[in-house]
């Protein structure tokens, strides 16, 4: 079978489960855009529809058209196939948009075979009324912004809230506002993440290593104000921090990657390399989120 005409609906492989494939009757269309127009006697019509913010949508109301090949017991195939979706809200996935999941309620519209007495082949068409996004991926990271860090977090078309679990008072930098979020598993309602890359200042734990002493001339640390003007407050702490995380390739050129990349699931990424001793208190942040397009 075509990988191309394949449909997975509630982790059932329809091909596997049925031998069923979509046909070119199958229609997928785009969402329709929600517009609001509000007449003004005399003068043109003022479009509204991006008032709040954004174009929301209508649901997609999708037709897969399903072909089942030589079901021998045809009817035994239809109500197994009834039984699986009829007026229920699945996810599914769709061969021909491969990395993407739709979530809709099915409605089994018609079954009907085209042979005679009970065998040969049948065609069923599902009405889907889907959600209009579709699912890329639940994003996840696990962020150390022990004495602060700007992470650049890519998302997509649908605007989304992400969500911050963390064990100690944090402090969250959006569009210039400082957040303050006490431990526990929040929604950052003020933070809303759009299409693209989207900067994020997280500090779990403040770090107060470094005086004007340490800065002013003479000191370990001596630098004048317009070669600090481009870092944080928080960055300048960091820089009197010796066993702090890595800020330059010269901080690690004397390990191994084998041995960077230790860890629970035997594989760190760059941005989660961790430098804390063991007695330190668990700072890390954990920030998860939906990456959905259209």
């Amino acid at each position: 079978m075509d990988p191309y005409s394949s449909l997975t609906i509630d982790g059932v492989d329809m091909g596997e489960a049925f031998g069923a494939f979509l046909t070119d009757a199958t229609e997928l269309p785009a969402p329709e855009p929600k517009t609001h127009f509000v007449d003004v006697p005399g003068g043109q019509s003022l479009d509204l529809t991006e008032a709040l913010g954004g174009v929301a949508y209508e649901n997609r109301e999708m037709t897969l058209v399903l072909a089942v090949p030589g079901t021998g017991d045809w009817e035994a195939a239809k109500s197994r196939m009834l039984a699986l979706v009829h007026g229920r809200r699945l996810p599914f996935s769709l061969g021909c948009d491969p990395g993407y999941t739709y979530t809709g309620r099915f409605t089994v519209s018609e079954c009907r075979l085209a042979g005679l007495h009970g065998s040969g082949d049948g065609l069923v068409t599902l009405k889907v009324s889907a959600d209009p996004y579709k699912l890329r991926e639940h994003v996840a990271y696990r962020l150390n912004a022990t004495g602060g860090r700007l992470y650049r977090l890519m998302s997509g078309l649908r605007p989304v809230h992400p969500t911050i679990e963390v064990a100690t008072a944090t402090t969250v930098t959006w569009d210039g506002a400082e957040i303050d979020v006490p431990p526990g598993t929040w929604r950052l309602n003020d933070v809303t993440f759009r299409p693209g890359a989207n900067e994020l200042y997280v500090n779990t734990q403040r770090i107060w290593a470094t005086s004007w002493a340490d800065l002013g001339e003479g000191g370990r640390l001596a630098t004048a104000w317009a070669g600090a003007a481009s870092q944080r407050w928080d960055d300048v702490q960091r820089l009197g921090v010796v066993d702090g995380a890595p800020r330059c390739w010269e901080d690690v050129a004397s390990s191994r990657w084998s041995d960077l990349g230790q860890g629970g699931d035997g594989a760190r990424r760059w941005d989660e390399l961790d430098f804390r001793n063991g007695s330190a208190v668990d700072t890390t942040a954990f920030i998860t989120y939906d990456w959905e397009d259209l």
